[in-house]
């Protein structure tokens, strides 16, 4: 099973997102767009693990989740990625977060003998949720409407507050399933 640790927006911050991003759907006809309700912020990728490791997994996740508490992570700006594989990915980046680093390497180590390995890149990563996915360059199409909606973004607060295990399907448009949630219940942090 194909695993990961993600967070998802709470609904207020998944239907204003929507709404802005709504905006670019008429401009980009090709691009193949994540359903809102899919919106989440990968913390740590796990990869391919064994289906009698996930007890373990959860367990884990359970005494990670104890020690810390939630997190604020601020929109930064909405951007567009080139990707290797299949052109240009949309997202919403949010500022780099200590806390939230130290919550990834956490989840890294503690779970690296039940992980494949080299499934995560193992350095920092730019917080981010991803909106859609396109072949051809996006840029001269948007460029005027991403500055509009990068304003309307600023100010985006995405509290995480629970860590959920997730199993994600290969797909054209993916496909998730919330295994467990694992609340952050250690005071607050920002």
């Amino acid at each position: 099973m194909r695993l990961f640790v993600g967070a998802f927006p709470p609904d207020d911050f998944r239907l204003a997102l929507t709404a802005i991003v709504g905006q670019l759907r008429p401009l980009i006809k090709t691009a193949t767009w994540i359903r809102p309700e899919d919106y989440h912020l990968t913390v740590a990728f796990l990869g391919e693990v064994r289906e009698k490791d996930r007890a373990s997994i959860e367990e884990r996740l359970l005494q990670i989740s104890l020690n810390f508490g939630p997190l604020n992570l601020r929109v930064c700006s909405l951007e567009l990625w080139r990707n290797e594989w299949d052109g240009w990915v949309a997202v919403v980046a949010f500022q780099k977060s200590a806390k939230f680093e130290k919550l990834r390497q956490e989840i890294l180590l503690g779970l690296a003998d039940l992980r494949e390995p080299h499934a995560s890149d193992e350095r920092g990563i730019m917080p981010h949720l991803t909106l859609f996915r396109v072949r051809s360059d996006p840029k001269g199409t948007l460029e005027d409407s991403l500055e509009r909606l990068r304003m309307e973004l600023r100010d985006f607060v995405f509290p995480v507050k629970i860590l959920s295990l997730t199993q994600s399907t290969l797909s054209r448009s993916g496909s998730y399933s919330i295994l467990r949630q694992l609340p952050l219940i250690l005071g607050v942090s920002g």
